[in-house]
């Protein structure tokens, strides 16, 4: 066990970074319903690379017994004309069943198609279908055969299989998925006595085993505060609510509706009364387009939570999206108990009411079963009595579904890997993590789509290359270096797939996207795609070709690649660790979380802030990875009242060197009190530096994300108290601390080889000047945004001084 210990250290003490620059767009054409100049311009961009999407996908195989490659060879035959190479998006997931027709029959037909958590069956086909299973592995045998054919000389060089698809809640129940969850708790507990004393539960049989109902609840809706709601996982999910119009879209339905100025600013209130409460209450505002045939975005009150309460009132400001046309609103119970409304009002600007009577809405049941409804004159009632479950320990339920589907997922997604690097003929596997920026905050979307960052990267084997779905929001690039502080100790080289601002587009502005880019290379990525070349006929929010010149394209990208040139063969020594501790909450916990994701991202965004290494480490990989820690000469622990004993072990196992940032270890993943430890509860920076983050997305059709918000006097207070606490703890432990200067919003990473260290500084905040100065060295050169600058000592320091976005320090090694 020591020499395995010891071998792990080793191991840890060197993560590597790759070399090749791969700078590509993401583009479209050519397939058949986009025009054909949607290419121009990208040469000139400074990429050297095409992304494209399609030509993997099960319309390729329309029919059972034929295959059309149209789309690759005029792909491949776009990237010779253009001087360029590619990489290919590979959709061979279940989602695009309905390209393929006789595989959704095929998989009917056997029972393996997915169902929802109330036994509704789709079409799609369940990704542990065996029917589906093998067609799949025909599917990629045949396209990899084909691709080998037509481009031997391997200009396409990467392959993304699997790519953009989630394993949504929604979808999880289908039979042969129920059937693994059997087995992995037969695996997990042995024996039924102990599954049973476990969930508090009766089966008789692991065969009888049902999994609890999920479902989650404002993670897709804008101006919702806090985490989603896990409403009622324990006895049948509920999702009821009085809608202002009718609940379908479409022209002929536009008049029922309230119409919507583009950007208009309105205020939504109304009076709310709870009884006996187990989930939350809000109001939605749904935004549909001109001719009301499409939805544009949904907009959310704050949450009800309260258990019971008496009449109070929700108000909040509201504003519609420029493409918004019509206005319909619901008033929502999500979950069980008793929820009154009363005095609902839409107003306008100029406070024009516009909204009809309550009295005077529709009924509607979104899911679930035995609602009530009820109204007297205008206070409109919803109701959900709980039913009795087949358990009684819902955490413990709801533990075991959410991570079982972590590693379900987690499996697929190397198991697609692997079927195309047994034919792939020397080109690279490169995933496409999808919903990898939610890593950082939002464990609510991550339990949701059941992409857990963690389980992808320690069941990665067949995967050459880790490329995660990263974005800005609002220009806070923590999404970005988040995910890419989480996988860099994985020793594989990295990319930043959809590269964009989520929340703004490309609106955000050339400084934003170079600082995006930035944070990227100095994070490890050698590999950057961004997210949209020509989008127009999707989202122009997201097209780079028709809002950013070529010229400052080109400045953004020379930059990064002469970045990832510099990095090329040098490692990210271990400093500093930080405990990354999502863990999948119920419908029993208030606050919508168990350990807080607000603690964790402050703290995050405090020790990037000390201008140290940092890496993300879960309690999953504490789990597994025994004397992971041990690398590292300091580790922060945010707020963790809820642990596994062994996590807590590891944790434990060098208390010295951990900064404990809130509660730690009262009580296991599941609820049951422990026994206390010795490390004392000190104040949560974290959480207050946070504060509560509210979603919103202004642009494009991404989901809405939790956005940072403006940097407050008071937040600027907290985050220097955090950066005094934890550097002199940061400098006893050993780890360097070079540089000295008035600017908190500075991100640094130290990279190094046996001929020089780099020290590469990204700029998080357009503020304008501040000042750097650090030990002085001889033959250190300086690149700031570019350009050379030969520092002069003074007194054994020299002055950095300031810079726009990037700063790229070098340090030759004394022999």
């Amino acid at each position: 066990m020591r020499l395995i210990f010891a071998a792990l250290c080793i191991v840890l003490l060197s993560v590597p970074a790759f070399a090749g620059a791969v700078i590509s767009w993401f583009d479209l054409y050519p397939i058949h319903f986009y025009p054909a100049d949607d290419n121009d311009g990208i040469p000139e961009s400074g990429a050297g690379y095409i992304t494209y999407p399609a030509s993997c996908n099960w319309f390729v195989r329309e029919k059972e017994d034929s295959f059309s490659f149209d789309f690759l060879d005029a792909q491949l035959t776009q990237l010779k004309s253009l001087g360029l190479s590619g990489s290919i998006i590979c959709e061979v997931n279940p989602l695009y069943h309905a390209s393929a027709p006789w595989l959704s029959a095929k998989c009917l037909e056997a029972g393996e198609t997915v169902k929802n958590q109330n036994g509704g069956v789709s079409p799609q086909p369940a990704i542990s279908s065996p029917v589906f299973l093998r067609e799949q592995k025909k599917l990629v045998e045949a396209w990899m055969e084909h691709l080998a054919s037509i481009d031997p000389e391997n200009r396409i060089k990467y392959v993304h299989p699997g790519a953009e698809w989630w394993f949504n809640v929604y979808e999880r129940y289908g039979d042969t998925d129920v059937a693994a969850f059997r087995n992995w708790l037969r695996n997990k507990y042995k024996n039924l006595s102990a599954l049973n004393a476990a969930w508090n539960s009766a089966f008789v049989s692991f065969d009888e085993v049902t999994p609890p109902v999920v479902q989650f609840t404002g993670n897709g809706v804008s101006g919702s505060r806090g985490q989603s709601v896990v409403t009622d996982s324990a006895f049948g999910d509920c999702q009821a609510a009085y809608i202002y119009g009718p609940l379908l879209g479409g022209p002929g339905n536009a008049k029922q509706l309230i119409p919507a100025a583009s950007d208009g600013e309105y205020t939504l209130s109304f009076e709310v009364k709870t009884e006996g409460l187990k989930g939350c209450a809000c109001a939605e505002v749904e935004f549909s387009n001109a001719d009301n045939s499409a939805f544009v975005v949904f907009k959310g009150s704050p949450f009800v939570r309260e258990q019971d309460s008496d009449w109070h009132t929700v108000s909040c400001a509201i504003k519609a999206p420029a493409a918004a046309g019509y206005m319909n609103v619901q008033l929502e119970l999500m979950g069980r108990g008793k929820v009154s409304f009363r005095n609902f009002a839409l107003t306008d600007a100029k406070g024009n009411r516009l909204s009809k009577p309550l009295s005077e809405w529709n009924e509607v049941v979104w899911s679930g079963s035995g609602q009530s409804f009820s109204r007297d004159g205008e206070v409109c009632v919803i109701e959900n009595r709980s039913v009795p479950g087949h358990y009684k320990n819902e955490d413990a339920a709801v533990y075991d579904w959410t991570v079982f589907w972590y590693g379900h997922a987690a499996k697929w997604i190397n198991y697609t890997h692997r079927l195309f690097k047994e034919c792939s003929r020397g080109r690279k596997t490169v995933s496409y993590l999808t919903h990898a920026f939610a890593w950082g905050v939002e464990w609510d979307t991550v339990a949701a789509i059941a992409i857990s960052l963690d389980r992808v990267l320690m069941d990665s084997g067949a995967i050459d290359e880790i490329g995660l779905q990263v974005c800005s929001a609002d220009g806070d690039d923590f999404r970005i270096t988040c995910a890419l502080d989480t996988a860099r100790k994985y020793k594989k080289p990295l990319w930043a797939v959809d590269l964009v601002d989520f929340t703004s587009g490309v609106y955000i502005g050339e400084w934003y996207i170079n600082k995006m880019a930035q944070n990227a290379v100095a994070s490890g990525a050698h590999g950057l795609v961004y997210c949209g070349w020509n989008l127009k006929h999707l989202t122009d929010d997201y097209s780079y070709k028709n809002h950013v010149s070529a010229e400052a394209l080109g400045r953004i990208n020379s930059l990064a690649e002469n970045g990832i040139n510099i990095l090329e063969g040098k490692k990210a020594p271990l400093e500093a660790a930080i405990v990354y501790t999502n863990l999948p909450a119920s419908s029993n916990d208030a606050a919508g979380y168990k350990n807080s994701p607000f603690s964790f991202m402050g703290w995050y965004k405090i020790l990037k802030a000390c201008m140290v290494n940092v890496d993300v480490v879960s309690l999953a990989e504490l789990e597994k990875r025994p004397g992971l820690l041990a690398g590292y000469k300091y580790v922060v622990v945010p707020d963790c009242p809820y642990i596994s004993d062994k996590a807590r072990k590891e944790i434990m196992r060098d208390p010295d060197k951990v900064y404990f940032g809130g509660r730690f270890g009262l009580f296991s993943e599941t609820g049951s009190p422990l026994k206390p430890l010795s490390p004392e509860t000190r104040e949560d920076l974290g959480e207050k530096y946070c504060g509560i983050l509210e979603r919103d997305t202004h642009a494009g059709n991404t989901p809405p994300l939790f956005l940072w918000g403006e940097e407050t006097a008071e937040r600027a207070a907290t985050l220097h108290k955090g950066i005094e606490t934890l550097r002199p703890r940061l400098k006893k432990a050993g780890v360097a601390l070079p540089f000295e200067g008035g600017n908190m919003y500075i991100h640094a990473t130290r990279w190094q080889n046996g001929k020089e260290t780099v020290y590469y500084l990204v700029n998080q905040k357009k503020t304008g000047a501040f000042h750097l100065s650090m030990p002085y060295r001889t033959g250190m050169t300086v690149l700031k945004d570019g350009k050379e600058f030969l520092p002069q000592e003074r007194g054994g320091r020299t002055d950095i001084g300031s810079f726009d976005t990037s700063c790229i320090v070098r340090i030759p090694n004394e022999k």
